[in-house]
């Protein structure tokens, strides 16, 4: 599984988008080969808990200081295996403050899907959003489907109906903010839910 170019725009994009609209800064890591614990061959999807993992022992010098943050972006699918589900968009473990996020279903259709809010690039800023703000400003998930922190997201509907603004965001800006935007694998694309 190698990176690809049409991953990396999403992640330079991503980086573009923080810092206008919040002023994050953002930096994009090499992108990371996974190895064996990483991937069920079975299933062949990748294992949520062991690619995050695997990421922050990696990258975990980014984010000693507290002041950072480490999400991975992979367009391969995604299982946890701690939970009975089919697949995952995202995991995060907030106390390593790292997550991990795959946009391998983002791409899905359905019928009366919101035009302005059905397509991937909109699905990964709200799940990068929501990353950013339950692991840097420490936010608790929500019962309110319209919010991008909405604790109940199990499909691609579940996803779309979430609102992207998260205007706390800018009340809590204290100084420069940093997020690192991994690339823990990519690949071959192999095709619920959300950590939270």
């Amino acid at each position: 599984m190698k990176l690809t170019i049409g991953l990396l725009v999403l992640c330079d994009g991503l980086v573009v988008h923080y810092r206008q609209k919040f002023g994050l800064e953002s930096t994009v890591l090499p992108a990371l080969t996974p190895g064996t614990s990483e991937v069920n061959p079975n299933r062949q999807q990748l294992i949520a808990e062991n690619v995050m993992e695997s990421m922050h022992k990696t990258y975990s010098r980014f984010v000693e200081n507290n002041s950072s943050i480490l999400i991975g972006i992979t367009s391969d699918d995604m299982y946890p295996l701690g939970q009975n589900w089919q697949f995952c968009f995202g995991w995060r473990k907030p106390e390593i403050r790292s997550a991990v996020v795959s946009t391998a279903r983002m791409n899905l259709h359905y019928e009366g899907e919101p035009a302005s809010q059905a397509n991937e690039t909109s699905r990964l800023q709200k799940i990068v959003t929501k990353d950013i703000g339950i692991m840097y400003y420490n936010k608790s998930t929500s019962d309110n489907p319209h919010s991008v922190l909405f604790s109940g997201i199990l499909g691609i509907q579940e996803l779309d109906q979430p609102k992207f603004e998260l205007d706390y965001l800018s009340d809590h800006l204290f100084g420069q903010s940093r997020i690192r935007l991994g690339t823990p694998s990519d690949g071959l694309r192999r095709g619920a839910g959300d950590s939270s």
